[in-house]
């Protein structure tokens, strides 16, 4: 691939823009559809990112790095930047549910309180979809600030290198973010397989691992986006 001056130094494939456009396109309306299924409206992000991400990857179709259209590139990068952010916040409210589904007391005295403990967790359920989504929130910002100077910076090398940095100190950080997430769930599993093994009652189904179908769905799901979202 050709390297171009500038803020882009490359010439976006169009084919394969297109084709990831199309993809995001029909998994918005996948969840959308689940969505309203299921009436999940705490899950409305996954939609929202979902066609996000084919906005962004359709306007990047019509980048000349050549000819550079600040605003298109910005609202592209944006785009982009900012729909793993909302897949990511999907991740955290579900871990939530999650030790609602593992741990029959956490709640079971109707307490809304967020320092709520359960055994399971090594930090309060409740607050980690907060913690974590301002730590997202944070990092986002700082790619959007870095794609602003990207696109202003024009014939300022300096400028265009300050912007590079601040960029991968964004993402970064949004990944050590995401990979502490992911050590918090790993926790989780290691705690209720080790206590379940150990019990072996009061478990209503018997399945992999003595875990019920929805919690091996939703610590197979988490898992496995997990792979994706590191990677």
């Amino acid at each position: 691939m050709p390297e171009h001056e500038g803020p882009i130094k490359y010439q976006p494939n169009v084919a394969v823009n297109i084709v990831f456009g199309l993809v995001y396109a029909v998994l918005g309306f996948i969840f959308s559809w689940r969505i309203y299924r299921h009436t999940n409206k705490w899950a409305i992000c996954l939609p929202v990112a979902a066609f996000a991400s084919s906005i962004g990857f359709f306007c990047r179709t019509a980048i000349d790095p050549k000819d550079l259209k600040v605003p298109l590139f910005v609202v592209q990068n944006i785009l982009i930047i900012a729909t793993p952010s909302a897949f990511l916040a999907f991740n955290y409210m579900l871990y939530g549910r999650l030790i609602t589904a593992i741990d029959p007391k956490f709640g079971a005295n109707d307490s809304q309180s967020r320092m709520e403990k359960s055994r399971y967790s090594l930090i309060p359920p409740r607050i980690v979809g907060r913690a974590f989504i301002w730590s997202d929130i944070t990092t986002f910002l700082i790619q959007v600030t870095a794609g602003s100077m990207l696109g202003n910076a024009g014939d300022n090398q300096s400028l265009s290198n300050i912007g590079d940095k601040l960029f991968l100190a964004g993402v970064c950080g949004q990944g050590a973010s995401y990979c502490l997430f992911t050590v918090l769930l790993s926790i989780t599993f290691v705690r209720v397989v080790v206590e379940r093994r150990k019990t072996r009652i009061d478990l209503p189904v018997k399945g992999w691992m003595e875990f019920d179908r929805s919690t091996v769905t939703i610590f197979g799901g988490l898992y496995f986006s997990s792979l994706f979202i590191i990677k």
